[in-house]
């Protein structure tokens, strides 16, 4: 959360661009499993929430923290992969489920779906 103060850009409608301010939350998620890293990743947003608030009402501030951070959890469905660079797709896949619109998070849902058929058909066979 300390993370979060640094800031390199603020944007004039809320929000802004940090280094590495989602990182930690990731690795607890990768570490601890799906299920705390969702409650971990979820406070994280209602703490973002109340650092920099900007709602214009209930199911924005639901779809743009809560939700948006609890997507972060999903670096730990990468984590029984057999291939050294399941945690990199991981945080690749959490950072792009963040992006609003469900177009986006309709094709990211489907690059993991496929990503992941294609981990495990790797896995048999190798």
């Amino acid at each position: 959360f300390v993370l979060s103060y640094i800031r390199l850009l603020k944007m004039p409608q809320g929000g802004s661009i940090t280094p590495a301010s989602m990182l930690p939350i990731m690795m607890f998620a990768y570490a601890f499993g799906f299920g705390p890293g969702l409650v971990c990743s979820m406070a994280y947003g209602v703490l973002q929430m109340f650092q920099d608030m900007y709602i214009v009402g209930w199911v924005q501030a639901t779809l743009d923290y809560i939700l948006a951070f609890g997507s972060l959890a999903l670096v730990a469905l990468f984590r029984n992969w057999k291939s050294p660079f399941n945690f990199s797709v991981g945080v690749v896949m959490a950072g792009r489920s963040r992006l609003p619109g469900a177009a986006t998070r309709m094709l990211a849902t489907a690059v993991v779906c496929a990503t992941a058929l294609l981990g495990a058909v790797v896995a048999v066979s190798a």
